[in-house]
């Protein structure tokens, strides 16, 4: 990526290569016993570059090749009892997208003196791409759009210990989006999936764990 756009490279040793995908993390854990209870603080961070496809940022399953690539179909006619193939040749047509990512967590755990009660406080980030923010996200000809989008997420929630075997946890995130006031950004027809604004993507979870 240059210019706060995606460049194609269509030279012709690339189509079909692997695609580079490379991680880097750093984790750090500390727990402390006190007269308040157990606190423990945990924190990671990761960095990298990750491929993707211009609809998301997640690993494609497979990459754009100019070469064909055949087909084939079995159907099954009931009326003479014989199963036909039939082939059929396309041709992939879609890119893979390389993004520069990083993202993390900070997880802070506090029992209630010695009973059997937590709380949860945790924060996590997730910016697929670094090299674009806001209202460059989206901007006609630049090839990004929504996979490019940053999430921020606050959670909070409570833990309660039953007994050795079963825990009963409520947790509630407050996810915030980037925002961009770009046309390709803008709301659909029914008014849905805007990044002008921050969306209502809030989520309640309500889990109980059993052990045996």
């Amino acid at each position: 990526m240059g210019d706060k756009m995606f460049n194609v490279d269509s030279t012709s040793y690339k189509v079909g290569a692997k695609l580079k995908r490379e991680y880097y993390g750093i984790e750090a854990q500390a727990s402390l016993n006190s007269v308040i209870g157990i606190t423990t603080l945990r924190g990671e961070y990761l960095w990298g570059t990750q491929p993707g496809t211009e609809a998301t940022s997640g690993s494609p399953t497979g990459v754009w090749s100019k070469s064909p690539v055949t087909v084939y179909t079995t159907t099954y006619d009931t009326l003479t009892h014989v199963a036909k193939t039939l082939a059929k040749t396309t041709t992939p047509n879609y890119d893979a997208y390389i993004r520069n990512f990083s993202g993390g967590y900070v997880y802070f755990v506090q029992s209630i003196g010695h009973t059997k009660h937590e709380v949860v406080v945790k924060y996590d980030w997730y910016d697929p791409n670094t090299k674009i923010k806001g209202n460059e996200i989206g901007v006609a000809n630049s090839k990004t759009g929504a996979p490019d989008i940053k999430y921020n997420t606050l959670g909070l929630g409570w833990i309660y210990h039953w007994n050795s075997n079963v825990k009963i946890t409520a947790y509630y995130e407050l996810v915030t989006n980037e925002t961009s006031n770009a046309t390709s950004l803008a709301a659909k027809n029914d008014g849905t999936k805007t990044f002008a604004k921050n969306q209502k993507d809030n989520v309640f979870t309500l889990r109980v764990q059993y052990k045996f």
